[in-house]
């Protein structure tokens, strides 16, 4: 009988320990979405967004997708020793806790490709898969031409 009592005191602790932990949520947001065409028959875009994780722990953008686009990824630019600009697809983006991860010019940012632009679109929706946050939805305007 005591051995029994014992392993419930231990389960009950356990309980109290996690239990706070799984009533704690925290996830990131996003905001200063935009898709950008260089010209209106574009048939690529690049989105660009502020990722803000106020979490404890590092979260990752590992996904993304859009209406308008057969396809999407999760690009990097950055320039070599002779200053010539590439892009190459990563598989994520880390945003580390307390922080913002900015996604830009020159920098990360996600490309919509095959784009299928209904005319007098203005905006689409954009959902972003995170490790941690799961999905998340933000409309962004969408702009025509180098801004």
């Amino acid at each position: 009988m005591h051995a029994h009592f014992v392993r419930l005191l231990a389960a009950a602790s356990t309980v109290i320990t996690i239990s706070p932990a799984l009533a704690e949520t925290c996830s990131v947001s996003v905001s200063n979405q935009v898709v950008q065409l260089a010209y209106p028959s574009a048939m690529a875009a690049v989105v660009y967004m502020q990722i803000t994780n106020p979490c404890e722990s590092k979260d990752r953008l590992t996904n993304s997708a859009s209406q308008i686009a057969a396809s999407t990824e999760i690009h990097k630019s950055s320039e070599d020793e002779d200053g010539v600009m590439s892009m190459s697809a990563v598989d994520g983006v880390d945003v580390l806790p307390m922080q913002q991860q900015l996604l830009e010019p020159g920098g990360y940012h996600v490309m919509l490709m095959g784009l299928d632009l209904p005319q007098g679109t203005d905006s689409t929706t954009i959902v972003l898969t995170f490790e941690k946050g799961g999905r998340v939805e933000v409309t962004a305007p969408i702009r025509i031409g180098v801004q």
